[in-house]
């Protein structure tokens, strides 16, 4: 899983830097729970042309925690294999309410999850601007108390073009609601602001 993730990301970091030696336009980044995990990862490659950043849901992880996951998973994988569904992680993940329509990740995913998310760093190149979004009662993988951790990690890392918003009336269901508030604003006048500053 390793191996092709890495394989995945060069071949995005390729497309991207075609589009933009082509069309000679920003890139803006938006990684959602998962995706911002992703693009946590993107953002230590120094040479991503990257004009601003949002990470919806996302935060750091304790180390404990993920080495924990990472030997529960490594347990239930040779128990059930690595392609059987890993329900008490997806219960866990999607919580109750949305597990039905919730992909089935298996424990080779949340292995490869775990190992991943143990070798980011919280690194943004050449000081790019980072917009953080959460909800205040997000469950347990999106919880605020995470994406604080996150931004004062990147804080404590000299990363200060970075701005968090905690939506009081929020969960993690962020764009799964019909009232959104100021939150789509909040997003566009970042990147907007973004876009001024380069």
């Amino acid at each position: 899983p390793t191996r092709r993730s890495s394989d995945l990301d060069l071949l995005q970091m390729n497309i991207m830097k075609y589009l933009v030696h082509k069309y000679d336009l920003p890139v803006f980044l938006f990684g959602y729970g998962y995706g911002g995990i992703i693009t946590q990862s993107i953002l230590q490659q120094s040479d991503i042309p990257a004009a601003g950043i949002c990470l919806a849901n996302t935060g750091k992880y304790p180390i404990l925690l993920l080495k924990l996951g990472l030997f529960f998973t490594w347990i239930c994988s040779k128990c059930f294999g690595q392609n059987a569904p890993a329900n008490i992680l997806n219960r866990i993940a999607f919580g109750r309410r949305r597990l039905r329509g919730a992909p089935k990740c298996t424990y080779g995913f949340y292995m490869a999850l775990f190992r991943g998310m143990e070798t980011i760093k919280p690194y943004a190149p050449f000081d790019t601007p980072i917009l953080m979004i959460c909800g205040a009662h997000d469950s347990f993988p999106s919880n605020p108390r995470f994406s604080r951790a996150l931004y004062n990690a990147y804080r404590d890392n000299d990363i200060m073009q970075i701005t968090m918003i905690i939506y009081p009336d929020r969960n993690d269901n962020l764009f799964m609601e019909m009232n959104f508030g100021s939150m789509p604003n909040d997003i566009l006048d970042f990147f907007r602001n973004a876009l001024a500053g380069n």
